[in-house]
This record gives structure tokens, C-alpha cells and sequence, in this order.
């Protein structure tokens, strides 16, 4: 399966949907958005069963004017992954990204630093690399009015959601690494349930995502600001770091 979230390449956050979306599940629109002017999130990321930590992640979002910046830093193993994403306070569309990439010697991709830059606007996206073969670029390809950017959906765009039970929408996904794609995907809310991080119980909205016979699941805090507490994708986990936790129940 090729992936779709990839915080880090070696870590696998969620499915690319191979199977169309139905005509009957409605696009995803954003109407309402409760997201802070500034906060800072830690994460830890582990094996599917929790036994093993294998990295980190640090996860900042300030507006600026009338925009949202996502920065986030994570390393998993050697490698190291920075992303930074400019979004539309207004509707959360993307407006740019830049991902830098560290990838150390021993992995199938090409050992070296790798920086991705991408602008939209007017219906296009602008893409242009340098990378440890060379500089690639620019190249235009147009973008789908449903469009939203994959490094900005678990910690933007799906807090924005209507949650309640029973909903679900559809949108394309923007995804830049490791190649441009624009596959069709749907997120739907499960219902509400109790996470434990640490010595904390959390009361979140889980949130299904699902391509054939494969489901991987997302849960947010039932809190106004519907920070991300954990994903597991079957293989791997993202956790919200215990001490981080604790503040997001208060």
C-alpha cells in the first residue's frame, strides 16, 4: 500500500484510498474553525502494540494574519522530517509548503537532504525540489476545488470537522512525498471513547478512515480545540506525550 500521512517515510501514517469515493457521501467542507492562535503539541511515535518508542514528533501552530503556519519536526530512527504548511485561516485550503528531509545512508531513497517547496493558487500547484541528484522543477498541476494538503490534515483540517455521530465526507489529498498524487479519500467519525495516555483518561471523537478491507483510525479530544491524541495506522502509533496530556484536559 502506498501511503498517504507521512510525517516520517519510515513511518506509515495512513492508506492512500484506491477505490472512488461514492457520489453519495458529501464532499468535505469546513464551515466552522476552532483552532488557537498559538500551541505547541509533543508526540511520541511506537510500535503498533506500544512496546517500542521509535521516535518523536513536535508539533507548533501560530496565525499569522489571515493564515494558519504548521510547523512540525519529527525523528524517526536517523531520519530527520520538518514541514512547514501555510494554510487559509478561512477555509484551511493550502497555500504553501516546504518539507526538508534528512534521510540517512542504508535506506532505499537516496541518502541526503531533500527540501520539496509547493505554492497554490488559482486552481494550480507550483513544484520544485532539490534533491541529493539534483534540482527538479518547477511543474504545474492543477488542483480540485475539494483539494486540502496531506500534511495538514491530522493537525488542522480533521479538527475542523462537524463531529457527530454517523458523519462523513470526501475531499482530494494533496500529497507531495515521496511524488505528487491526488487520490480520493473520506474520513468518517466513529463515536466518542476513552484514551489513556499515561496516567490521563482522555474522552475523544474517533474518526475512521478506510480503503477496501484495510481501516485505520484517528482520535481527537472532545475539548473546543479537538487537538489530535493519538493515530494508529496497524502498524504504528502516534501518541500525545503524557505531560502534554494532562494539560489538554484542563
Amino acid at each position: 500500500m502506498k501511503r498517504l500521512f507521512t510525517l516520517l517515510i519510515t513511518v506509515s501514517i495512513l492508506c492512500v484510498f484506491t477505490v472512488a469515493c461514492s457520489s453519495k457521501v458529501a464532499q468535505l467542507e469546513i464551515n466552522s474553525i476552532s483552532l488557537p492562535d498559538n500551541e505547541t503539541l509533543k508526540y511520541v511515535v511506537k510500535s503498533s502494540d506500544g512496546t517500542q518508542q521509535l521516535g518523536n514528533a513536535t508539533v507548533t501552530i501560530a496565525k499569522k494574519d489571515n493564515a494558519y503556519v504548521l510547523s512540525s519536526s519529527e525523528f524517526v530512527g536517523k531520519t530527520k522530517d520538518d514541514i512547514t504548511f501555510v494554510a487559509s485561516a478561512d477555509t484551511l485550503k493550502p497555500i504553501s509548503e516546504t518539507r526538508v528531509l534528512d534521510i540517512p545512508a542504508g535506506l532505499t531513497i537516496p541518502q541526503g537532504i531533500w527540501q520539496i517547496n509547493a505554492t497554490v493558487a488559482n486552481g494550480k500547484m507550483v513544484v520544485e525540489a532539490n534533491t541529493p541528484q539534483g534540482h527538479q522543477g518547477p511543474s504545474s498541476v492543477g488542483v480540485p476545488s475539494d483539494a486540502y494538503g496531506n500534511d495538514e490534515a491530522l493537525f488542522l483540517l480533521f479538527r475542523a470537522l462537524p463531529f457527530a455521530d454517523g458523519y462523513t465526507a470526501r475531499f482530494t489529498n494533496i500529497i507531495l512525498w515521496p511524488n505528487v498524487q491526488m487520490p480520493k479519500c473520506t474520513v468518517s467519525v466513529v463515536g466518542k471513547e476513552d484514551v489513556q495516555i499515561g496516567n490521563t483518561r482522555i474522552n475523544t471523537w474517533k474518526l475512521e478512515l478506510s480503503t477496501g478491507n484495510s481501516k485505520q483510525y484517528v482520535w481527537y479530544a472532545t475539548t473546543s480545540l479537538h487537538q489530535l491524541i493519538k493515530y494508529d495506522n496497524g502498524s504504528s502509533m502516534l501518541l500525545l506525550q503524557p505531560d502534554v496530556a494532562v494539560a489538554v484536559t484542563k
